[in-house]
């Protein structure tokens, strides 16, 4: 089968939405020749960088010529219009997509050898394109975006939470008034939503021909890859007497909420016990090493700055709990990264982390309440292991049979479905 693939954001040495991409194309050009679109190796539309030299079985990168209109906009948000940070990079994404769809649609020997297309990224449901005009089967997703950041974790956003309630009202409002967006789900022969409560919502507000849920990423790794049992039982052994090694991984900038890291730490009764890697970089690194050293925690918390992948999963084999405190997050890569070494997480109940975790049995989920109450509640979860580290081993064990779902194997069959559907719904809708 010929796919199309609109991967806007690819990357092999990058995470989130990049990673998406990139372990879709190497695993999906084992079944199919991919036609894959490129919009960017970073977050700057146009920079082809990464991917010049990368030469994948089955894989034909398509850079597109990104046109006049693009390029002007793009020079706009690198210089005089760059306080309007996401705004105008929306107006260059328009720019692109309009661009390739006339090129695509003119490009008749192209299209047709083409069975499927594939929106695959951006996730996000603002960037949608136009592939869907191109009357062949079509599939979008796995989408998200339509959930909003929560007031109670504007603590640490500090004069930006304005920002953050400006585009959560902004938000909710186009996706309700957007007629492109509406005419996108009825269009698309099928949708998929990346988390249950993208789900519900596309199910409650939209007309769509066909709905399914799948996280956006899964691990890189396939079944029989999955560690033993005696393995697990190894790593976590007698944890006794020892401290506990934990991870936070992420850019290290407001919606991961690395502050409220600290915060939680700080009440720990058992923080002597538990020992964590921040791992990864932005422009809060220096603020965070600061108030480390001021409250004390450096016993406790090590910042380690960004590190390439390899070196990340390193870190990952050697770790007994995997910490997020994002204010918002869909299904983050390090989650995956988290089980394919088996290792429990600790997260908030909320967003498409709490897809992922099984509460008291594959890690913990922590009620989304007011910001203190959620500290607490997190600072009393890490205690409860400081003082019972044999309930790591259960849930490492647990996790290792829960996490077969999200095999590499299992996300390729899954795309195979909904291909098929696709192809079938599209028929149907011709006829």
């Amino acid at each position: 089968m010929n796919v199309l693939v609109h991967a806007c954001y690819i990357n092999p040495n990058k995470g989130s939405e990049f990673s998406v991409s990139w372990n879709y194309v190497l695993e999906m050009s084992k079944y199919h020749h991919l036609y894959v679109l490129v919009g960017s190796t970073t977050e700057d539309l146009g920079n082809y960088s990464a991917l010049q030299n990368v030469s994948i079985v089955n894989v034909d990168f398509i850079f597109p010529d990104t046109g006049r209109a693009f390029k002007i906009v793009n020079r706009m948000y690198h210089s005089f219009l760059h306080f309007a940070g996401a705004w105008t990079r929306y107006i260059a994404y328009y720019f692109w997509n309009k661009k390739i769809y006339h090129t695509l649609k003119k490009d008749k020997s192209l299209l047709s050898k083409i069975d499927v297309i594939h929106f695959l990224s951006p996730v996000g449901w603002h960037e949608i394109g136009y592939l869907y005009k191109l009357r062949k089967p079509c599939v979008w997703g796995p989408v998200g975006g339509f959930t909003n950041c929560r007031p109670e974790f504007y603590k640490h956003y500090k004069n930006d939470w304005r920002k953050i309630a400006l585009k959560n009202i902004s938000n909710s409002f186009s996706a309700f008034t957007s007629h492109h967006l509406k005419l996108a789900m009825k269009s698309y022969d099928l949708v998929i939503a990346n988390t249950s409560d993208t789900e519900q919502f596309i199910r409650k507000h939209y007309k769509t021909r066909e709905l399914v849920y799948f996280p956006e990423n899964s691990m890189r790794i396939t079944e029989k890859d999955i560690k033993t049992e005696l393995a697990v039982s190894k790593k976590y052994g007698d944890l006794s007497g020892k401290k506990i090694e934990c991870i936070w991984c992420g850019s290290i900038y407001d919606r991961k909420m690395p502050l409220m890291l600290l915060d939680i730490v700080s009440q720990m009764k058992n923080k002597a016990w538990i020992h964590i890697n921040m791992v990864g970089g932005g422009y809060l690194e220096e603020n965070v090493g600061s108030e480390i050293e001021r409250r004390n925690l450096s016993e406790s918390i090590t910042l380690c700055g960004q590190l390439p992948r390899e070196q990340v999963r390193a870190y990952f084999e050697k770790t007994h709990l995997h910490i997020l405190t994002s204010a918002y997050e869909a299904n983050t890569t390090v989650m995956f990264e988290a089980m394919e070494e088996c290792v429990p997480s600790f997260v908030f109940d909320h967003f498409g982390m709490a897809d992922l975790v099984k509460d008291g049995v594959t890690g913990r989920k922590i009620p989304v309440t007011d910001y203190e109450p959620m500290c607490s509640s997190f600072a009393t979860a890490l205690d409860e292991v400081c003082e019972n580290s044999e309930l790591l081993k259960k849930w490492a064990i647990n996790l290792r049979e829960d996490s077969k779902q999200y095999t590499a194997e299992k996300r390729t069959e899954f795309f195979e479905k909904c291909y098929q559907i696709a192809i079938s719904n599209h028929k149907t809708k011709r006829k």
